[in-house]
Order: C-alpha cells, then structure tokens, then sequence
C-alpha cells in the first residue's frame, strides 16, 4: 500500500470516527442536547435532529468503508472530501449568520472540515495521476 493510500485511509478513519461519535451521541440524546435547560422539545425539531444524526452516523460508516476499501475507490472519494467540505462551509454560513458559537470545539471542526477534503483531493488526485503512470 502506497503512503498515499494510507493517508488517506487515516484521513477517512477520523471521518468515520467523528461520524460515528457525533451520529450516536445525537441519535440517543436527540435535540434536547443542544437547547437550553428548560427549553421545550417539539416533536418535528426532535424528529428532523435525529434524522440528520442517522444521515451523519450513515456518512461516517460510509468513511469507514472507503477507509477499508482504498485500493478500489476512485471518484467517490473525490465526493466524500466534497461532503465533509460542504459541512464545513455549512459552519462557517451559521457562524456569519447567526453568530459565533462559544463550544470552541466548533471551531477544530470548521478547520478540519475545510482543510481535510483539500488534502484528500489532493492525494487521491496524486494518487490517481500515479496509477495512470504506471
């Protein structure tokens, strides 16, 4: 396996771990997690919640498996990178919409949102140009 490869394959392990802890934390917890102490629930914000944490917990077994499965992906990794950077632009619109959040954490996630799918276009893209060489 080229170093390449296993960059990547790292690189699409930490989506599926940041998928997989974030999907079932939000899964279980629901939208009570993010609002305030006392706030009432509605059913329709607590079902479209945890709908969009299936989708998140799906997307990261969806790294794992491309992770796994390096050496047969071609363009979906291409689409996979274009995902995790789409969320991160989604980040930055709510920060400039509707303000700064103070969870820093946040702010690891808009880093590595928009900076990891560069990098990973950049490998596959490399990697791919290598396999045409050959």
């Amino acid at each position: 396996m080229s170093k390449k490869e296993r960059i990547l394959q790292i690189l699409f392990f930490l989506v599926f771990l940041i998928g997989l802890s974030g999907g079932i934390t939000n899964l279980i917890k629901g939208v009570s997690l993010i609002l305030p102490e006392g706030t009432a629930v509605t059913p329709y914000a607590d079902n479209v919640y945890r709908y969009l944490a299936g989708i998140l917990l799906g997307a990261g077994l969806i790294a794992l498996w491309v992770a796994v499965t390096i050496r047969k992906q071609g363009d979906l990794i291409y689409v996979m990178g274009a995902a995790v950077f789409i969320s991160g632009i989604g980040r930055v619109i709510s920060m400039t919409t509707v303000g700064i959040p103070t969870e820093t954490r946040l702010y690891v996630y808009v880093v590595l949102e928009l900076s990891l799918p560069i990098v990973i276009w950049i490998l596959q893209f490399l990697r791919q140009k290598e396999m045409t060489t050959k």
